[in-house]
């Protein structure tokens, strides 16, 4: 049993915003005396984000919790997961970060229960914004999107580096009209003061319970299991929030051509159309003839990187309509990258 409080930070923010290179830029000031834990969350079947963190320190560990489980009443409770994770980790730090769609509202009644609020400190709940785009209509139509503002202590704009002057200034403008005045920040531009991580968070049990309340009617779940033409992989097709997810994890040693890969995601061009879905967010990780490969797209832009060695190749894409979904298009592209 441990015996002091763990100091815990929720991560949360829209899909593409930089959640997951945000915590890598804390997990880089760990010491490593210091034991640290990580919980990470997806809306969907698969947790990519694990494979891209590059802990610094033995002393940190990092469990995931896929399908929404802890933002939602269908699977594994918050009260669950955070319990294990200290009793293995013990750790003086913990940090959750939800999926882009997570219900951060969800997740802070279950911390501020008494029996994790015996175990936690809650400090600052931050949450990232791609300041680029906040004004787009498809972030501004998102009720999650304010659920993450309303709960959050710190608002971390991300790629303040490459926005342009009036993309900064129409994000300054945008944070000075939030009701809650949290603290403002834009990474890129500064550096992260780590006593944030320390401060106390301003939400209150009462506050979380009425903003859960209020966005209850956003909350939405239903899984459609599917076979893939793909053999051995598992692969599911989910309708959660009014949005979908399609999700695959590819048999072990499955290899792509890394110059199929390339050619394939470079002329999905935004905002991404693959065959007749429109695709929002798209993560995956590829073992290819030359590597690991890394493949981080939004509606804005598709990023490919090498990445480390993985256990297994995983894709994840996410719609963020309500409408039928055919992936057959994107799943035989897929398919014609395998190596024979």
């Amino acid at each position: 049993m441990t015996q002091h409080k763990v100091s815990t930070n929720l991560i949360t923010g829209f899909f593409g915003a930089g959640k997951t290179t945000f915590l890598q830029s804390l997990l880089e000031k760990q010491d490593p005396q210091e034991p640290w834990a990580v919980l990470l969350n997806d809306e969907g079947d698969l947790v990519i984000d694990s494979g891209i963190l590059r802990p610094k320190a033995e002393s940190l560990i990092i469990e995931e919790v896929p399908g929404g489980c802890i933002c939602c009443s269908a699977g594994v409770s918050i009260s669950v997961a955070v319990e294990e994770l200290i009793a293995k980790a013990k750790p003086k730090r913990l940090f959750i970060e939800l999926s882009g769609l997570g219900h951060p509202s969800s997740v802070l009644v279950d911390l501020f229960s008494q029996k994790l609020s015996a175990m936690l400190h809650l400090s600052s709940v931050f949450c990232l914004v791609d300041l680029r785009y906040v004004l787009e209509e498809k972030i501004q139509s998102s009720q999650v999107f304010f659920e993450q503002i309303e709960v959050a202590d710190v608002i971390v704009g991300s790629r303040a580096d490459v926005a342009s002057g009036q993309q900064l200034n129409a994000f300054n403008k945008w944070a000075r009209g939030l009701p809650r005045k949290p603290n403002v920040l834009k990474t890129g531009l500064e550096t992260i003061d780590l006593n944030l991580l320390e401060t106390n968070t301003k939400n209150t049990l009462s506050d979380v319970k009425n903003i859960f309340d209020k966005y209850s009617q956003s909350r939405m779940h239903s899984s459609n299991l599917k076979p893939s033409h793909i053999v051995g992989a598992a692969m599911k097709d989910n309708q959660k929030n009014q949005s979908h997810y399609f999700s695959v994890r590819y048999p072990l040693n499955t290899l792509f051509d890394k110059n199929h890969l390339n050619n394939l995601f470079s002329l999905i061009k935004p905002p991404m159309i693959i065959g007749e879905a429109r695709v929002d967010r798209i993560k995956g990780i590829f073992q290819t003839n030359n590597g690991w490969l890394l493949i981080n797209g939004t509606i804005k832009e598709i990023i490919i990187s090498k990445i480390n060695p993985q256990k297994y190749s995983l894709l994840e894409v996410v719609s963020l309509d309500n409408l039928p979904k055919d992936w057959g298009t994107l799943e035989r592209k897929i398919q014609n990258s395998i190596r024979k």
